[in-house]
C-alpha cells in the first residue's frame, strides 16, 4: 500500500470510528482532545466539566461575547468598535498547549480522565 492510500484509509477510519487520527497514531492526545466534550458540558450548562475537558472553550467563548459587547458598544456610542489585542490569541495558544501538555503527562501517569463515552452525556 502507498503512502497516500494509507493517509486515505486512516481518514476513513477516523470517519467511521468517530476516533482522533493523531491519538491513534501517536497514542497521545492532539491539542483539540476533549473539545466536543467540553461543549457538551457547555451546552448542559456544566461550566467545571467543560473547563476540565478543555480550557481553551471557555476562554474563546469569553473573548467572542466581549468582542460583542464592544461592538454593540461601539453601535450604540456612534465609536469605532474596539476588537482583541493581539495577545488574547498568545493566550489561547497558551491555554492550549499547556492544556495538551498536561493531558499527556497525566496519561503517561496512568491518569487518563478523557475516556468517557460522548454516549453518557445524553
Amino acid at each position: 500500500m502507498n503512502p497516500i492510500e494509507t493517509i486515505i484509509n486512516l481518514l476513513i477510519w477516523r470517519f467511521r470510528h468517530n476516533g482522533c487520527l493523531f491519538r491513534m497514531i501517536t497514542g497521545f492526545y492532539c491539542p483539540g482532545c476533549g473539545g466536543s466534550r467540553a461543549l457538551m458540558f457547555l451546552l448542559k450548562g456544566d461550566l467545571f466539566h467543560s473547563f476540565i475537558y478543555h480550557p481553551a472553550l471557555l476562554y474563546i467563548l469569553g473573548m467572542c461575547l466581549l468582542t460583542i459587547v464592544r461592538c454593540i458598544r461601539g453601535l450604540l456610542t456612534h465609536k469605532r468598535p474596539e476588537f482583541l489585542k493581539p495577545v488574547s490569541f498568545y493566550i489561547l495558544i497558551v491555554i492550549i498547549f499547556v492544556q495538551w501538555i498536561v493531558k499527556n503527562v497525566m496519561l503517561v501517569m496512568g491518569c487518563d480522565y478523557m475516556t468517557t463515552s460522548l454516549g453518557s452525556f445524553f
